[in-house]
């Protein structure tokens, strides 16, 4: 959360955006129980329909095996040709008659009820359907305001040519980006804000390049030989100020983009330039993740580094070790001219 104590103006907007998250939050809150009311009564509707359906379901059957029933017998009775057979049939006629009567009455009783169950739970779905509406609306209204008092990240690619933006960790916009020089390389640069200036009219910047590694930058123990001291502590590389603002001067954003991100710029802000694309690790919940300018690009699991070939001459022997892979024992290497 950035810290705007020195800068009361903007402590103020922070506040206020801070105070509409709060209050968005409420209302998000406020609809939770509602839904959840209208969630539970859903629940039950779905199950009383279901029952009902079933007994329909059960009705249609049996209504259907009295009215077969009743066509057998009545086309048994047109067959008879003897009046036993004739007064046998006509008896079971009035008892498939009224089996169908019976199953007629229950099947319409069964219908009119899941009629009245389909309507309700119709009528429950509706309801719970505008609640979880206005709470998935509140929601996303308390999320946009809190996202609007977090800091906002930029990433610019020479390779895509767009420009992406990230608050919360959550992604908010991309759009084309203008690049002058578009065929040279721009260097990958991170432009983190600190602090404000200016009565907060200004933003205060660092910046830090990040060079690629070449292969000779390691010794046999893994370290980097062009970062070391006498006193054998890691040296941080330096870093070219006009360098960087050079690369950044060589970036025209969109003014849409320029109007979106300044209003929520705050401490802790950044932008990143690089000449690769945005990494795929880049996802839900992450902020930009950018790989460095000519290192193996692709998933950072599937990006096995190449390893430098070593080299150590032994004196005693006169001769020369090949240590290849540093994970490897070391094995002997005769160079081609010893051998003459």
């Amino acid at each position: 959360m950035p810290d705007l104590r020195n800068w009361p103006e903007r402590q103020a907007l922070l506040e206020q955006l801070r105070a509409v998250a709060s209050t968005k939050a409420a209302e998000a809150d406020a609809a939770a129980p509602e839904l959840d009311e209208l969630k539970k009564a859903l629940k039950e509707r779905e199950a009383a329909r279901a029952k009902t359906a079933k007994a329909l379901k059960r009705a249609e059957k049996a209504k259907s095996k009295a009215d077969g029933w009743v066509a057998s017998v009545a086309k048994r009775a047109a067959a008879a040709k003897t009046d036993r057979a004739r007064k046998s049939a006509e008896a079971e006629a009035a008892k498939a008659a009224a089996a169908a009567e019976k199953a007629a009455f229950a099947f319409h009783d069964a219908k009119t009820k899941d009629d009245a169950a389909g309507a309700e739970l119709a009528q429950a779905t509706d309801a719970f359907k505008v609640s979880d509406a206005v709470k998935r609306k509140a929601t996303e209204a308390a999320k946009e305001a809190r996202r609007k008092t977090l800091p906002v990240s930029v990433f610019v690619s020479l390779k895509t040519q767009r420009v992406y933006v990230r608050q919360g960790h959550e992604a908010v916009l991309d759009s084309p980006v203008s690049i002058a020089n578009a065929d040279i390389p721009i260097g990958t640069h991170a432009f983190t804000a600190v602090d404000y200036k200016g009565n907060g009219d200004d933003v205060r910047w660092n910046v830090v390049t990040i060079l690629p590694r070449q292969a000779d930058d390691f010794d046999d123990d893994g370290y980097n030989r062009s970062r070391r001291t006498t006193s054998g502590a890691d040296v941080p590389p330096q870093t070219d100020v006009v360098a960087a603002k050079a690369a950044l001067d060589r970036i025209t954003l969109p003014p849409e983009v320029v109007s979106k991100v300044s209003q929520y710029v705050w401490p802790g802000s950044s932008i990143i330039v690089s000449d690769e694309e945005m990494s795929k690790e880049t996802g839900e919940a992450t902020d930009f993740v950018v790989l460095i300018s000519g290192e193996p690009q692709g998933g950072i699991k599937k990006r096995p580094r190449q390893q430098p070939n070593y080299y150590q001459y032994d004196p005693y022997y006169d001769d020369y070790y090949y240590y290849g892979d540093r994970r490897r024992r070391p094995q002997r290497y005769t160079p081609f001219f010893s051998f003459w």
